[in-house]
């Protein structure tokens, strides 16, 4: 071991850089190139991010009105796959079926933006063919068998989804930590 007369310490007011995120830290003087603050950089990873999102989006466009590839529940994904809309109605159940939320035929016209009409025909042919159940004059739940061709569906999309998700968040992680990037992108909610 070293004596302790012979150990340096730094003095406090001599600090050389302290990275400007610590709490109560000064700000950095090292004013090294910074990625993130390069527009080209920022605009390039916006186009990666825009092309990851269209993949991934004209990747399940491709199953709308195509058979089920769940073979136990051909009847179900197939009906589901029909349209954009009943994609969105197949989400919206399971989703307010776990939380607990009252679906309606005037829900379902709202949340999926079609009219009575559609949505009163949709919900009648998910009726019959046992993905939705009434538990009052009103209002349905998706059934058990649906909740199961809903688990299975989403077995089927972590395994086929993953590489290009990947590809997506790494693009949307790079454009969220550019700086001031929450004053950027004002969402709605």
């Amino acid at each position: 071991m070293a004596p302790a007369n012979s150990i340096q310490v730094k003095s406090p007011n001599h600090q050389e850089r302290r990275d400007p995120r610590l709490r109560n830290g000064s700000k950095s003087t090292d004013f090294r190139f910074n990625p993130l603050q390069d527009k080209n950089f920022i605009k390039n990873n916006e186009i990666m991010a825009g092309l990851a999102l269209g993949e991934l989006e004209m990747w399940i466009h491709r199953f709308i009105g195509k058979p089920s590839q769940i073979e136990e529940f051909e009847d179900i994904g197939t009906w589901c796959n029909k349209s954009n809309a009943r994609v969105y109605f197949m989400n919206l159940i399971f989703y307010n079926y776990f939380g607990g939320l009252v679906t309606t035929k005037s829900i379902v016209s709202n949340q999926v933006m079609i009219t009575r009409k559609a949505a009163s025909d949709m919900v009648d042919s998910a009726v019959e063919i046992g993905i939705v159940e009434y538990y009052s004059d009103k209002e349905f739940r998706a059934t058990a068998k649906y909740i199961e061709y809903y688990l299975s569906y989403t077995r089927l999309v972590a395994k086929s989804y993953i590489p290009k998700l990947t590809k997506l968040l790494t693009q949307l992680n790079a454009i969220n930590n550019v700086p001031n990037a929450m004053e950027t992108f004002k969402i709605r909610e």
